[in-house]
């Protein structure tokens, strides 16, 4: 923990990443007085339920209230047009930034270090493309040949601008419902997602050749959830079929998927037929629980809701997954730790996982403290004390057969975490290719 330089340089010693599809703009504001102004809660119960989609003023207050009551990260798709506009022009944003899966990944990697990171979409407009780090790159074909430009001129003036509404909220404010007043347990965000189906997760066919992965050792997936519902079954097929073609192409590259599910059963039973040709499965708490429910797991659900999400929990509930879907890697990350449930045959040792998931920890809270501008932060290493809740949750030995389990308390800053948004794809993402520095 002392030695700076190994957080600080960490990924400067991956050569390369693939990074796909999701990419947005990110309108961040943070629950504060200004909000509080425009929109209250004085008529939402305190034990309201979530909202499958915001469709009015009311489901919005519902969403909000059952996130604050339970400090939970929640996502949801917004399917009141009206209602979204008035909110993108009523709202006192704080910042607009690169938002999606891919596009926070992809940045996050240049800025930890990676030296080339390869990001496509089927959909980039010229605002979003400018909010690229110098080194991403975008693939093209030019004279029939795979080349990579900037991904900051990638942009295509015909595409729209898709963006996503965050609304952050802090540990220890205090809301005033119909029933009383709440104080926040956690901090935590709401993100209301906007026209999610603009973009597809498939790469072209010109583009589908063996340069475009050539020295690839790890390709990040995630964007799933943007498929339209009655062309579930035929996209996920199609994809299948791109996953088992890169897999070809590179035999040694490992897959991952990064989960979103937007409370949509028709999502996690297509999953269900991806998961079994990928290597790797990144899923936060929330997801992990909704996960296990939708597999029926009456016992390993009930485990996580009562417990509130500790550490034990939420392994049984990683192994199930991993076990069922023959995955070499599960990683489940939560504010307090971080899971990494790896098959004995994993290529990467425990002790390298191990130290990935310290890395991983440092860039996430760094990134919590200090926003974008985070590595600076990410070299402070003097300043950090152990999570005492991570150690309390994970104090108990695990083992299981066939499968190694590593969880690392999270690290409590000197300073506030300030930001949420993107920090579980911070901690997948650094986790997952901090692994290849060794």
């Amino acid at each position: 923990m002392k030695n700076k330089d190994y957080f600080y340089d960490n990924l400067k010693r991956v050569d390369k990443a693939f990074i796909a599809f999701n990419i947005n703009t990110d309108a961040i504001i943070s629950i504060g007085e200004k909000f509080l102004k425009i929109i209250d809660f004085k008529d939402v119960l305190r034990d309201c339920r979530l909202p499958n989609t915001i469709n009015s003023m009311t489901s919005l207050k519902e969403a909000l209230a059952y996130s604050f009551v339970n400090g939970s990260a929640q996502e949801l798709k917004i399917e009141n047009e009206k209602l979204y506009n008035e909110l993108i022009n009523t709202l006192p944003f704080d910042e607009r930034r690169i938002g999606g899966q891919a596009g926070i990944v992809a940045n996050t990697l240049s800025k930890l270090g990676v030296k080339q990171v390869i990001v496509y979409s089927n959909m980039l407009s010229v605002s979003q493309a400018k909010l690229f780090e110098d080194n991403v790159v975008f693939p093209i074909v030019k004279d029939g040949e795979v080349e990579f430009i900037p991904a900051r001129d990638a942009g295509k003036p015909s595409d729209p601008t898709r963006v996503n509404i965050i609304i952050e909220y802090k540990e220890g404010t205090r809301i005033e419902l119909k029933d009383g007043l709440i104080t926040i347990p956690r901090n935590s965000r709401l993100i209301i997602s906007h026209q999610p189906y603009m973009s597809q997760p498939l790469i072209p066919k010109e583009l589908l050749v063996p340069e475009l992965f050539k020295g690839v050792k790890r390709i990040f997936l995630s964007g799933y959830h943007h498929i339209k519902e009655e062309e579930a079954g035929k996209v996920f097929s199609e994809c299948i079929k791109q996953i088992k073609l890169i897999k070809k192409f590179e035999k040694d590259c490992m897959v991952h998927v990064e989960y979103v599910d937007l409370h949509k059963d028709w999502i996690k039973k297509n999953m269900i037929q991806l998961l079994q040709y990928v290597d790797s499965f990144g899923l936060n708490e929330v997801e992990t629980l909704n996960f296990i429910k939708f597999q029926k797991k009456t016992k390993l659900s009930k485990d996580i809701e009562m417990s509130k999400f500790s550490a034990e929990s939420l392994v049984n509930a990683g192994l199930f997954i991993a076990k069922k879907f023959k995955l070499k890697r599960v990683n489940v990350h939560f504010i307090d730790f971080i899971i990494s449930i790896t098959d004995k045959k994993y290529p990467i040792s425990v002790k390298n996982v191990l130290e990935a998931n310290m890395f991983g920890m440092r860039a996430v809270n760094s990134r919590g403290v200090a926003g974008e501008d985070f590595i600076k932060e990410l070299g402070r290493t003097e300043h950090y004390g152990i999570n005492e809740k991570g150690v309390m949750s994970a104090e108990k030995k695990y083992s299981s057969k066939g499968f190694n389990i590593v969880v690392v308390p999270n690290l409590n800053p000197d300073k506030k975490i300030e930001y949420t948004v993107g920090l579980g794809d911070t901690v997948s993402s650094s986790t997952f290719f901090g692994e290849l520095v060794h």
